[in-house]
């Protein structure tokens, strides 16, 4: 698909790819904080194909210019593949408890209109952005797992019962493929 963008850039003239990036791309146990001169070191499939994609886009500059902002577990409006709102919480539903990836543990989000927010006052610059231009999108760093369960608890006006991702019931229906094969990859070390 990436290539038919290109394509599609390149025949259109002027046309700028943009590309929202995740940290999928580096291997977490060996590169705790990343800026956009950081190695790419993918430890999962999902950071092996988002390597071999934004390694096409660079390849195409400066004839087809590229944008990758790089941001977290996306959450808000519409976000439908997204930590949050395919184990965190039912979408749509009452929230009634949490599904936290690592209690306690540190994680990156972005608030999607944010997020688009950043992408449309980065196109407002052009002559500022290197033909093919990566940055970091700060978000939201929940250092222990609590900001985001917080800011929920505040959102409905209670206390909502938070409980772990069953990692153990993840690693067994893994082999059978979807989202518990897929989910398994970013389990936390």
């Amino acid at each position: 698909m990436i290539d038919s963008t290109i394509a599609a850039a390149r025949a259109a003239g002027e046309a700028r790819v943009v590309l929202p990036g995740t940290v999928y791309n580096y291997d977490a146990a060996l590169t705790p904080l990343i800026d956009a001169a950081t190695p790419q070191n993918a430890a999962i499939r999902k950071g092996s194909i988002r390597v071999a994609l934004e390694r096409r886009l660079k390849d195409a500059a400066p004839d087809v210019p590229s944008l990758i902002v790089r941001a977290g577990d996306f959450f808000g409006p519409g976000a439908r593949s997204s930590w949050v709102a395919q184990a965190m919480m039912k979408p749509g539903k009452p929230v009634r408890s949490l599904t936290s990836l690592a209690p306690g543990g540190p994680h990156a989000y972005a608030y999607l209109p944010d997020l688009a927010e950043a992408f449309a006052q980065l196109l407002d610059k052009p002559d500022r952005l290197l033909p093919h231009e990566s940055v970091q999108f700060e978000g939201v760093w929940d250092e222990d797992g609590g900001t985001i369960v917080e800011a929920i608890c505040a959102v409905v006006g209670r206390e909502v019962l938070e409980r772990a991702f069953p990692w153990w019931l993840t690693r067994l229906a893994a082999p059978f493929g979807g989202f518990p094969r897929k989910t398994v990859e970013i389990e936390p070390i």
